[in-house]
């Protein structure tokens, strides 16, 4: 989407299949503008083969996320690269949002209960989820985001569970809050 999205709420399921860059969301696949105090609580889920996918509560791609909420549960059946409680890549950055929605990936390079990736920013933003990492494939995996240029006033309170890590994962990062970031201030994780 182009233009912004505000005051949203999705209820529904959303299922993306056959599709290779595959971008899937509760209110937007992929935004290259601004998404504002919209709420999701429907099942998100990518059911086939995605090369390089992005998915999450609220949108799979978004350039700035701010006052969104997800409830709804984030399950992708295939790997995908960014998976995320609210959105799966943030371009720019994500703030004042909230995740209560159950995560368990079947595999994702960058997951978190937030974001799994944000360009600039992750501020003030908490995680409730628990994060269910069951398969092998995983390399960051952070209760607020896996990646971050500066996440500040952040709370995690969800568990992060990883059943195995094989000597084959050689770069695989877990985390209470993000796995690399260049600043992180203000932060708690009270996660199991």
């Amino acid at each position: 989407s182009w233009a912004l999205l505000s005051n949203s709420k999705n209820h529904g399921i959303v299922k993306l299949r056959n599709n290779i860059f595959g971008y899937a969301g509760g209110i937007c696949g992929k935004s290259i503008s601004q998404i504002i105090d919209c709420e999701q609580d429907g099942t998100i889920a990518i059911l086939d083969y995605c090369f390089s996918g992005s998915i999450g509560g609220i949108a799979g791609l978004g350039r700035i996320v701010s006052g969104c909420k997800n409830t709804g549960t984030i399950q992708p059946e295939v790997r995908m690269y960014y998976c995320g409680g609210v959105v799966g890549n943030a371009t720019i950055g994500i703030e004042n949002c909230e995740n209560s929605g159950e995560i368990s990936p079947n595999g994702a390079q960058c997951l978190g209960g937030i974001c799994g990736n944000a360009g600039q920013y992750i501020v003030n933003c908490i995680n409730h989820a628990d994060i269910k990492a069951t398969s092998r494939g995983y390399n960051y995996i952070g209760g607020i985001g896996s990646f971050g240029k500066e996440v500040r006033d952040c709370i995690n309170l969800g568990t992060i569970k990883v059943d195995s890590i094989s000597l084959f994962d050689y770069d695989t990062a877990v985390s209470g809050i993000t796995c690399y970031s260049k600043e992180v201030r203000n932060c708690r994780n009270q996660g199991d």
